[in-house]
């Protein structure tokens, strides 16, 4: 980790050190929070009261420190061969690769301009979706509508009964598929756009490790 700081890591204390790094890392999900100060508090554990000066300024500066966990996290979520299966997940994904961006070493303006563009597809992927996913509510909410006027049909005709009986459950079941395929759809569809951005953070890392900073 980086040891450049704009803290006077000499007189900073374990505690100091912690609680900077909590407000750093308190916008991520609870989860990857959780495992990032677990990281930390055991770093310290292992260096023992004696070396709490030498582990603080081997970590640097906290701020920066908790940059590259957010950072390193996007990029691990990009690379990972399992991807999100459910929207909160995917969600998640979104949310650290916005802290990502706003983590890379670029000019504030354009890292809000990423994100404007980020939560921008984001929405019309949702009001793309949600179109969908009420016309196909739309349509199930008319099933148990069709199966009770198909009644009326028996006094004249048990075939057209028994056919409008198998349309309103060949209709339900359909329903039931495409809403569960709009779902998927919209946990990969999400996942790409977390994708998307934390590969544009990696490239980022990858540019600053380089010494190619803007």
């Amino acid at each position: 980790m980086s040891k450049e700081t704009n803290y006077d890591l000499s007189t900073m204390t374990k505690q100091e050190y912690l609680d900077i790094l909590k407000k750093k890392l308190n916008r991520l999900p609870k989860i990857e929070y959780d495992k990032a100060m677990e990281y930390f508090n055991e770093y310290f554990e292992d260096a023992g009261p004696e070396n709490e000066q030498e582990a603080i300024q081997n970590l640097g500066d906290p701020v920066a420190a908790g940059d590259q966990i957010i950072l390193d996290l996007a990029i691990k979520n990009t690379q990972s061969e399992e991807k999100p299966k459910t929207v909160k997940k995917s969600m998640n994904a979104v949310w650290i690769a916005v802290l990502a961006v706003l983590a890379c070493p670029v000019a504030l303006p354009i890292a809000i301009g990423l994100v404007s563009v980020m939560f921008a597809i984001v929405v019309s992927i949702g009001a793309v979706l949600f179109g969908l996913l009420a016309g196909v509510i739309g349509m199930l909410i008319a099933v148990p509508v069709a199966i009770v006027g198909s009644f009326s049909l028996i006094p004249s005709s048990f075939p057209a009964f028994m056919c409008t009986i198998g349309v309103a459950i060949l209709a339900l079941g359909l329903g039931a598929a495409l809403i569960y395929g709009i779902y998927l759809l919209a946990v990969k569809l999400i996942s790409l756009v977390a994708d998307m951005f934390g590969n544009y953070a990696k490239k980022r890392k990858e540019k600053q490790g380089g010494g190619h900073n803007e």
